[in-house]
């Protein structure tokens, strides 16, 4: 698992390897490892390569979805290495949207699709919250299960913003060496 992911965002080498192997893969555990290691990697570049599985025939929608849900939030800084593979996988989204939709099965009551929402929401910037919000609302809360799916991680994205209101300017002046008045919530 951890070790895998790590190996791989170390060595490009290992990367092409595993991305090589994962459609022969029998064992599901070990591919599941395998995906997560692809998705994980921090190079945007290899990210693109890593989430083009997505679309191959030979892997099974419903394991490769993972790839794209995983917990890739904007938690850091607008320079932090996360905020940038976030926004890879949802461009990589955007532009594969068609393909993707296609590939996930349609015989369930509450479909994981819904769920790629959360890709969007996890973006936690208040300048982009009516941005965000419209796109998840217009593209998933007709799929099955989208309606509360979305209502969710827009809440979740909703707290989100609200954390990031209060502590975000406390940690700055902590950052910056100076003492801070504490944190207060506003209701």
């Amino acid at each position: 698992g951890e070790i895998l992911q790590i190996a791989v965002d170390a060595k490009p080498e290992l990367f092409d390897r595993v991305l090589k192997e994962i459609a022969t893969e029998t064992e599901r555990t070990k591919r599941e490892d395998m995906l997560r290691a692809l998705a994980s990697v921090r190079d945007p570049a290899l990210q693109v390569k890593a989430l083009g599985l997505m679309l191959d025939p030979r892997l099974d929608p419903r394991e490769t979805l993972a790839m794209i849900v995983g917990g890739r939030g904007d938690r850091g800084g607008p320079g932090d290495a996360r905020a940038t593979n976030l926004t890879v996988a949802q461009t990589f989204f955007r532009e594969h949207q068609a393909e993707i939709m296609k590939r996930m099965p349609q015989d369930g009551t509450s479909g994981p699709f819904a769920r790629i929402s959360a890709l969007f929401t996890a973006t936690c910037r208040a300048d982009q919250r009516e941005t965000v919000s419209s796109y998840v609302q217009k593209t998933f809360e007709a799929l099955p299960g989208g309606k509360r799916t979305v209502a969710q991680n827009l809440e979740y994205m909703e707290q989100c913003i609200a954390r990031r209101a209060v502590l975000e300017p406390e940690i700055r002046t902590w950052l910056a060496g100076k003492p801070a008045a504490p944190a207060t919530a506003t209701r």
